[in-house]
């Protein structure tokens, strides 16, 4: 979980930075292997965050046409093959907020299940 926990805080700093500055410089190679990494250990953890993860039907819809379609909030953030379309969508706040809620409350979980 830690590891995951680092990723998702990268990927966020990343969502959030760019579309503050704007700034392509080394972005999308970042984004790139950032979306790597959830691509490849996402479906791990996807089980156990779903428990904590509230998502809305416009979570499932694809950042634009052609990209893949996400299956939940989180997914959402790291599934499209651009960072562009993430941080322009309307709703990449509330997916983030949603997100890292869920994170959250899986680490509490896992802290409390294994350290008590």
């Amino acid at each position: 979980m830690p590891e995951f926990e680092r990723k998702f805080d990268d990927l966020v700093d990343l969502l959030c930075w760019s579309a503050k500055d704007g700034d392509h410089e080394g972005r999308d190679e970042e984004f790139a292997l950032l979306r790597r990494w959830f691509v490849d250990h996402f479906d791990a953890i996807r089980p156990y965050l779903l428990n904590h993860l509230v998502t809305k039907p416009e979570d499932l819809h694809p950042a634009r046409i052609g990209q893949p379609s996400p299956r939940d909030a989180f997914e959402s953030l790291f599934l499209s093959r651009d960072v562009d379309s993430i941080i322009n969508s309307e709703t990449v706040i509330c997916r983030i907020i949603r997100a890292r809620a869920a994170v959250d409350a899986l680490r509490d979980e896992l802290d409390t299940r294994y350290h008590f």
